[in-house]
């Protein structure tokens, strides 16, 4: 099973400054309840993370952060998950069932609080993104704490497409796709994959494939972006070259890296998401699942609630000419990439 890692928020950080004016650090005892969720209508399952947090001018937090029963709920809280139409009414109701986030796969940073049992509420229920979607937390004291937010459909990438090869030739590479209301914030990831041939110690030629990955922006504001009615950004290609060679110094035991293609992961997420990054002014972007207390759009609680969608864009290829560039170019001709095979002096340069 692939493990997947979702690192618990700062429970220190709020210690220090909590932005609820109702929290009286000076009380024996505060209980409130923090909830973290990010809703994704292209995932099959859905997780919402609900625990308490708490301060006591008699037991340190550090006393109380190992102990698994301090964070959650006894008995565990009520989650609903519910969808809303634009009159406010309820159309549907999910009930979200409490698992250990260990069985499901995923795996919680290493730190201060406790890690096992360590509990989420999940869903398997398909999400329509026509819809907003409200949550809503039942405390064993009959507490109700709620959250709403838009959810993300897919959208429609225009460029890249893997129909159409790349071009490096000129200074920029234009990408541009649908914008939506529902998206505050656009992160980007490109994933280059290529056949790496080397020669091993004891003189054997091997090859093997190999992928690396560049964050080419995060936190792109969505309204400030859009030109003619697209959501557009200029790839520079000096910079994608610049991490070509960061991140592929090591040349001394390769003989030839094969290109094979480009994979692109746009990750759109909702306005309530960028308002958190603005007022944070987080540096996670939309993929991150840290938290941090100084934003918080739960009524009667703490936390975020909110939506992303991560759009694929695989295999998309670059032009012959760009492949002949990248091997020979002095920019990356070092780096020891293969001209393209239909280059007469492949795979090496003329």
């Amino acid at each position: 099973m692939q493990k997947k890692f979702l690192p618990l928020f700062s429970f220190l950080l709020f210690l220090a400054s909590s932005c609820s004016t109702d929290f009286d650090i000076a009380s024996d005892w505060k209980e409130i309840t923090v909830i973290y969720g990010l809703l994704n209508a292209g995932d099959t399952a859905q997780y919402v993370r609900v625990n308490k947090a708490f301060l006591s001018e008699n037991t340190s937090a550090l006393e109380i952060a190992p102990i698994a029963d301090s964070l959650y709920h006894n008995p565990p809280a009520q989650v609903l998950l519910k969808r809303i139409d634009a009159n406010d009414n309820v159309l549907q109701t999910i009930t979200m069932q409490r698992v250990n986030a260990e069985t499901e796969g995923i795996l919680k940073d290493n730190g201060l609080f406790a890690t096992n049992p360590y509990y989420l509420f999940k869903t398997n229920a398909t999400l329509n993104p026509d819809f907003k979607y409200r949550i809503e937390v039942t405390t064993p004291e009959n507490k109700v704490i709620t959250a709403e937010t838009d959810v993300i459909a897919n959208f429609d990438a225009i460029r890249p497409d893997p129909e159409f090869d790349i071009s490096l030739l000129s200074e920029n590479y234009t990408m541009r796709w649908s914008p939506s209301d529902e998206v505050g914030i656009y992160d980007m990831d490109l994933y280059l994959r290529f056949d790496e041939q080397y020669i091993t110690p004891t003189g054997s030629i091997v090859t093997e494939p190999r992928t690396i990955k560049w964050n080419v922006f995060s936190n792109l504001n969505r309204e400030t972006s859009i030109e003619t009615g697209k959501v557009t950004y200029d790839l520079n290609i000096d910079a994608f070259f610049a991490f070509l060679n960061q991140n592929l110094s090591d040349v001394d035991s390769v003989e030839y890296r094969y290109f094979k293609g480009i994979d692109f992961m746009i990750h759109a997420g909702s306005n309530e998401l960028k308002t958190y990054n603005d007022v944070a002014f987080a540096q996670f972007g939309v993929t991150a699942s840290q938290i941090l207390l100084e934003y918080t759009n739960i009524n009667g609680g703490l936390g975020l609630f909110a939506s992303r969608y991560s759009k694929q864009i695989l295999n998309v290829k670059l032009s012959n000419q760009s492949q002949d560039l990248l091997a020979c170019d002095p920019r990356t001709k070092a780096l020891k990439f293969a001209s393209s095979p239909g280059n007469p002096a492949y795979p090496d340069c003329n």
